[in-house]
């Protein structure tokens, strides 16, 4: 009964944390950063906090990659929904402000990791293609970044990244 007990006790945990987890994640998407902290980091924090054994890390890393494959696929279902309901005129001022959007990130990334004009201009088609392509995924435009970067660029990136999760902005301030 006690084994019984603890599976209960430990998938309503589960849920509970999963429930959590994805508003959490969705509350980070609406201010247009996506989700906080990557799949790895999520099922090893919620393993170590829950005490998961390996089938149930394995089952929750299934179920955050669905969860992150619908996300991405409403992502492009409703960028082609608000698309056919604007005007030519709106559909072009939409376009302005999301070039202008991704020149300000292509500044910001190139200060922070001191790309050359070349890297700056493979970065600048990345983000034009995941504009155009909002069915890309983020992981896949992580793996095609990383073709782009050095390694030292890349550990920038990383730490970086790491600074977002816990609260920090790449300035160092929270």
């Amino acid at each position: 009964m006690n084994n019984h007990r603890r599976t209960i006790m430990t998938t309503a945990a589960l849920a509970g944390a999963l429930m959590l987890g994805s508003a959490t994640g969705m509350a980070g998407a609406w201010k247009g950063h996506g989700s906080a902290v990557d799949l790895d980091t999520r099922v090893a924090r919620m393993s170590q906090h829950l005490q998961l054994g390996d089938e149930q890390q394995q089952q929750l890393r299934t179920i955050l990659e669905d969860q992150q494959a619908e996300h991405e696929r409403l992502r492009a279902q409703t960028r082609q929904q608000v698309d056919a309901l604007l005007t030519d005129e709106q559909r072009a001022v939409r376009e302005e402000a999301m070039t202008a959007r991704m020149e300000r990130r292509l500044e910001r990334m190139s200060a922070r990791l001191d790309l050359d004009e070349d890297q700056q201009a493979q970065v600048r088609a990345l983000m034009a293609e995941r504009r155009d392509d909002p069915t890309l995924t983020r992981d896949e435009m992580r793996g095609r970044l990383a073709t782009v970067l050095n390694d030292e660029q890349q550990q920038r990136l990383s730490a970086l990244r790491g600074d977002r999760r816990h609260g920090m902005r790449c300035d160092g301030h929270r």
